[in-house]
């Protein structure tokens, strides 16, 4: 399932004030969101309704659940 990762920094600069705010306005729906302020910013899984253009905050990340945690873990691991 796709998810979608919205950056905090991004998005305060592309002029928006809350993640959830983001991803109402490009009309995607979702099944669950995860706040992650160490990371700065939010996850949004099972995404739906992904248009093409998006905005410079918004990364859409195509794989399943566990390689995409051990993404993460391995950046941590060997920065």
């Amino acid at each position: 399932m796709k998810k979608i990762i919205v950056s905090y920094a991004d998005m305060h600069k592309d002029g928006h004030k809350h993640a959830m705010n983001v991803i109402k306005e490009l009309n995607i729906t979702y099944r669950a969101v995860v706040p992650q302020p160490l990371g700065e910013c939010w996850i949004f899984y099972g995404c739906e309704n992904i248009p093409e253009q998006l905005p410079a905050s918004v990364s859409v990340w195509d794989m399943n659940d566990r390689d995409f945690i051990n993404s993460g873990i391995r950046r941590e691991v060997n920065p």
